[in-house]
C-alpha cells in the first residue's frame, strides 16, 4: 500500500488518509489490510518520520498524479495518444496532454505542455 509509505515519510494527506482508514476500520470493527495495521503500529509506537515542513512538495505530487490521472482518462475517452502529435480533423496538432492543457488553461491553471508531458513520461507507467 503506498499510501502507508508516503505517510510514513511524512507527507500529511497521507497520514490523514491513512488515520482516518484506521478508524473507519475499527469502528467497523473489521480487520486492517497488513500494510495499513503495519503502519498504525508504527504510528502507536511513535516511529513516525517528522511531518514534511513544506506543503509544496506535496501539493506538488498530488497535483502531478491528479494530472496523470486526467490524461489517462482523456486517452481513452477520446482514443488519442497521451503524448504523440497525431492530427485532428482541423489538421491541429491533437494528443491528451495537448487536451489537458487547454482545459487547465480554461480554469485559469498554469501548467504548461513541456510539464504535462514530463509527468506523463513520470507517472503514465502506472496506468
Amino acid at each position: 500500500m503506498d499510501l502507508t509509505n508516503y505517510a510514513r515519510v511524512g507527507w500529511k494527506s497521507a497520514r490523514d488518509v491513512c488515520q482516518e482508514l484506521i478508524l473507519q476500520y475499527e469502528h467497523d470493527n473489521r480487520d486492517m489490510p497488513p500494510a495499513l495495521r503495519a503502519y498504525w503500529g508504527e504510528w502507536t509506537a511513535g516511529s513516525l518520520m517528522p511531518l514534511i515542513k513544506s506543503p509544496k512538495k506535496e501539493q506538488r505530487f498530488l497535483q502531478e498524479i491528479a494530472c496523470a490521472i486526467l490524461i489517462h482518462d482523456i486517452r481513452l475517452q477520446f482514443q488519442i495518444s497521451p503524448t504523440s502529435q497525431d492530427t485532428s480533423q482541423h489538421g491541429e496538432l491533437v494528443s491528451a496532454c495537448r487536451v489537458l492543457r487547454v482545459a487547465l488553461k480554461a480554469e485559469g491553471i498554469a501548467i504548461g505542455l513541456p510539464a504535462l508531458l514530463k509527468i506523463w513520461k513520470k507517472y503514465g507507467r502506472l496506468f
